[in-house]
């Protein structure tokens, strides 16, 4: 009998972890094909710890798949216009297919200016203007689109998670995730709402899929929830013990029709997309 209950607990867990390395694989097939090898360009300032690692996982990735990747460091004092100037050569650069600019940036620095100097073709975040409204109009043809949220479709699809006409609860309102995540998701005819701290009854309870970023370690509780709903836990922080966890109790899954498990969710579906979207620089810009 516990056996057949932990069969039926892994069949609840959506494996990004799994299926980014799969992804993986593909691409370093793929890269082989190409007239020549994407290279990649990672803006870093300043010395924070956490975007060192970030940006040291991404280098890691792209050269696993035979990319050449390299990170540009910069001071916390680096002005806009030194950004700016850095970012133009990097634009007219054609031994440079992607750039990215590591977030988030010390306060003097306005990240969606800088992020927008980015040429379209190379913005393989998918955060400048253009992309950005490309996402937004529901345009057609290849255009980078930011890499979380579009970590996160590909992993409902490849579970055949159908949520056309579902309530979609998304808590987050930042550029990166929810905003673009709304899109996607609405384009997908999903009925889908926002919440952020201000809204006082994000009506979680009644919800059909919930998509949580907020950070706070294990935020959305059992009692919270509606039975048979899908659990997307796009938040990572640490416990009073110092584990390493979601905003999603894990306790959750046994009343999710599906849940992510952090880490191996979310986290390996956004490198896989990055990824995907400087390879696609070759494919469809070069």
């Amino acid at each position: 009998m516990y056996r057949e209950k932990n069969k039926m607990k892994e069949k609840k867990i959506l494996n990004g972890k799994d299926l980014s390395k799969s992804i993986i694989d593909a691409l370093k097939l793929e890269v082989k094909s190409l007239k020549r090898l994407p290279s990649l360009r990672i803006i870093l300032v300043g010395n924070d710890t956490a975007s060192q690692i970030y940006t040291g996982k991404k280098v890691q990735i792209a050269n696993e798949i035979g990319i050449e990747a390299k990170i540009i460091n910069f001071p916390d004092s680096v002005s806009f216009i030194e950004l700016k100037s850095e970012i133009l050569k990097m634009n007219l650069d054609r031994n440079i297919s992607g750039i990215i600019v590591q977030l988030p940036l010390p306060k003097h620095l306005n990240a969606i200016e800088i992020c927008n100097l980015i040429s379209p073709k190379k913005d393989i975040d998918g955060l400048c203007f253009e992309n950005v409204g490309k996402l937004a109009l529901g345009c057609e043809g290849y255009f980078h689109k930011p890499c979380t949220p579009s970590g996160i479709m590909t992993l409902l699809d490849s579970y055949k998670i159908n949520l056309e006409g579902k309530k979609c609860l998304i808590l987050n309102r930042s550029n990166i995730v929810g905003k673009p995540l709304f899109q996607m998701l609405l384009a997908k005819n999903a009925f889908v709402k926002i919440a952020h701290r201000k809204v006082l009854d994000p009506e979680i309870s009644s919800s059909d899929a919930i998509f949580s970023a907020v950070g706070v370690p294990n935020f959305i509780k059992p009692e919270m929830i509606k039975s048979g709903c899908v659990l997307i836990d796009i938040g990572i922080s640490r416990d009073k013990d110092e584990k390493i966890c979601g905003d999603i109790d894990p306790r959750c899954a046994e009343i999710a029709s599906f849940m992510t498990p952090v880490p191996g969710g979310i986290g390996p579906m956004t490198i896989a997309s990055l990824m995907k979207n400087l390879v696609n620089c070759v494919k469809y810009f070069d």
